[in-house]
């Protein structure tokens, strides 16, 4: 006999009633049960026909008869078992609603699984049982609950886990951001403090020969050598010890003397432009160096153009008051005396300054030159430069030069800025040569 057609109850019935069964387990176990109850009571009470009516066979399929149901009965476990076939119907909910274990699945995600997959009613296996579908989708519920908190337990952890090592990061930055600048600020004191105490060495080196180099305040009288005219001329009168200075370099080539800026060193020349960037006049080694002519000049000053390097140095010292020239100050000492001089033992160069400016450290000011239209080219881009200084002080030119005898040139360099990618360059014109 098939079990479907064994329900105490139409399909209809339990489909409007189930509404009433997920508000509390407990409450729709007793209206089950008493309605079992009644149900028996009508069926057994001597009188079928109360309920059958007077055409038995309307209830056919909805009802069970005497025999099927003492069947059902008979094959059934014992109440309160959970295995085999199914319990009798008021047993089995009697002992479902007072089982403490089985209320257990709003607790324990573990019984609730357990608990689904047992068959709570003999009424099919369709799942109609009101019991069993209020557990399943509460405890569905619970589990979407406790999966939800998991997750937001979780993400405050991970959120704490993530506060907790930014925390750590900061308090190690705490101590590591000090411990940096107080080692930036050791160093760098390091170095500024090594430079100055070079800086000073050096000053201290060329101050002692500044016995060997006296400028005395009158003015010396020539007539220049190199012209036909008896016209006498002036160049500051300097007691200079060439045999002493040679003496302790025998590099030595003359002295170089910038009265507008105060400024005079012995002057040397050697077979390379890389001896003297870190070694003194007396040959110690310093980042002052040394003010040096290049080595391929001549050491009588008879070219076309002589380069003497010197080093742009932070307290001004060697070539490091050069660049005092482009200032509003620097340019009008140059207007009250726009000359330089280089004195060696035969003769006095007295050259007049006509440009001064920045150039690429790889510029023309750099390459040589021959012949008069390499010369009369070098002079026009000296000036043209020359120009774009003016113009940035808002000069003008103290007059215009004759070049038209292409007289010689000597040409001061050092470097400027920082990176070494420009120098400052000032260019001097031969105005006269004295001789001793």
């Amino acid at each position: 006999m098939s079990r479907r057609k064994k329900t105490l109850r139409s399909k209809e019935y339990y489909e409007d009633r189930e509404p009433d069964y997920f508000d509390d387990p407990e409450d729709d176990f007793d209206d089950f049960d008493d309605d079992l109850d009644d149900d028996f009571d009508d069926d057994f009470d001597g009188n079928p026909g109360d309920d059958f009516g007077n055409n038995p066979g309307d209830d056919v399929d909805n009802r069970f008869d005497t025999a099927d149901l003492k069947d059902i009965f008979d094959d059934a476990p014992a109440p309160g078992s959970r295995s085999g076939a199914a319990a009798g119907p008021k047993d089995d909910f009697d002992d479902f609603a007072d089982d403490d274990d089985d209320l257990d699945f709003f607790e324990d995600e573990e019984d609730d699984e357990d608990d689904d997959n047992e068959p709570v009613s003999p009424r099919g296996r369709r799942g109609a049982a009101p019991g069993r579908r209020t557990r399943s989708r509460k405890a569905e519920r619970a589990g979407r609950e406790r999966t939800a908190h998991r997750r937001s337990a979780g993400a405050v952890a991970g959120e704490s886990d993530g506060n907790s090592k930014k925390k750590k990061l900061g308090g190690i930055l705490f101590y590591v951001i000090p411990v940096v600048l107080l080692a930036v600020i050791v160093v760098s004191g390091y170095f500024f403090l090594s430079d100055l105490l070079s800086y000073k060495k050096a000053s201290d080196e060329y101050r002692a020969l500044e016995k060997f180099i006296v400028v005395k305040k009158e003015p010396r009288v020539e007539i220049p050598v190199d012209e036909d005219t008896e016209e006498e001329d002036t160049f500051p009168n300097m007691d200079i010890d060439y045999d002493a200075l040679a003496a302790i370099n025998s590099d030595f080539v003359g002295v170089l003397y910038i009265p507008s800026l105060e400024l005079f060193y012995p002057v040397v020349i050697s077979h390379d432009n890389d001896e003297y960037l870190d070694r003194t006049f007396e040959g110690t080694t310093n980042p002052s160096g040394s003010i040096f002519m290049d080595c391929y000049a001549s050491r009588e000053l008879t070219d076309s153009n002589t380069l003497i390097y010197g080093h742009n140095m932070k307290n001004e010292t060697m070539f490091g008051s050069l660049k005092k020239l482009s200032t509003e100050r620097g340019f009008d000492d140059y207007e009250e005396d726009p000359f330089f001089y280089i004195y060696t033992k035969e003769r006095v160069f007295k050259y007049e300054i006509f440009s001064f400016h920045t150039t690429p450290v790889d510029g023309y000011v750099y390459d040589g030159f021959s012949g008069e239209a390499g010369y009369d080219s070098y002079v026009q881009k000296a000036q043209a430069d020359f120009d774009v200084t003016l113009k940035s002080l808002d000069r003008e030119r103290l007059h215009e030069y004759d070049f038209s005898e292409r007289p010689d040139m000597v040409t001061l360099s050092t470097c400027w800025g920082t990176g070494h990618t420009h120098n400052f360059v000032v260019h001097g014109v031969l105005a006269h040569k004295f001789i001793f």
